[in-house]
């Protein structure tokens, strides 16, 4: 029989890391490069190697967005990916009778069926319009 502090326990959620950097090329000097990572990042991170890339696995989400920022200051290649909580999803509206404007459908979706949105994007078809949604 579980006790009510390991019921919870099972319950709660461990937070997510965020997603790797990838640096692109080699590293020409590890320990260097590892030194000044150790210096920005203070609540853990790995790194690993791949034939052609350097991937950067940090395990805070602030130190993710401050090692990011840096990392663009500093003009180097690299890519990432979107975080899950910032990521948005994109939706085809079809089968509409008459052609509305943008910023009806915008004023719908978001007074009628709360629903965020970012932006509103018109598609031509052979047939008719179709909207994208983001």
């Amino acid at each position: 029989m579980r006790t009510n502090t390991q019921q919870h326990k099972m319950r709660q959620k461990k937070p997510k890391h965020p997603p790797p950097i990838v640096v692109h090329g080699k590293l020409r000097d590890h320990n260097e490069v590892m030194q000044s990572l150790q210096k920005e990042i203070k609540k853990g991170f790995h790194v690993t190697h791949t034939q052609n890339n350097t991937s950067i696995h940090v395990y805070d989400t602030e130190e993710y967005r401050r090692l990011k920022a840096v990392l663009e200051n500093d003009q180097v290649d690299f890519h990432t990916y979107t975080e899950k909580e910032n990521k948005t999803y994109a939706f085809v509206l079809r089968g509409l009778d008459t052609e509305p404007e943008k910023g009806e459908i915008e004023k719908e979706l978001v007074n009628v069926y709360k629903l965020p949105v970012v932006t509103v994007y018109k598609m031509n078809t052979k047939k008719n319009s179709l909207y994208t949604l983001l």
